[in-house]
């Protein structure tokens, strides 16, 4: 999958202040399953919000750890922040940014 077709799909998912985060972290886990990792999923009880641990092979040498929550998208935001838009210089939609952006690289590296 190419990279800004993973970032479209983690913006169209609404992690808006980490309300909920179950969806996305599914996506996540079925994206990196698909290439032979093994996931577990960790959840707090307190916040429910869902901690994924990815690993792959059996030296786990590198991590990465970040978030998926965003802002809330400010007024005069007059696009849909869950549909990512391209334009000839920039890129719109919630977390294009912050991790979901980075993230995008990082998932296609696993491939």
């Amino acid at each position: 999958m190419e990279i800004i077709n993973i970032l479209k799909e983690l913006v169209k998912f609404n992690t808006i202040e980490d309300l909920e985060n179950k969806e996305i972290i599914e996506w996540i886990e079925q994206y990196l399953l698909d290439y032979g990792f093994l996931c577990e999923k960790i959840i707090d009880k307190e916040s429910k919000k869902i901690n994924l641990v990815a690993q792959i092979g059996k030296d786990h040498i590198l991590a990465f750890s970040g978030h998926l929550d965003t802002v809330n998208a400010t007024e005069g935001w007059d696009l849909n922040p869950f549909d990512l838009k391209i334009d000839k210089y920039n890129i719109y939609g919630l977390g294009v940014c912050d991790m979901k952006g980075r993230d995008s690289c990082i998932f296609k590296s696993c491939e």
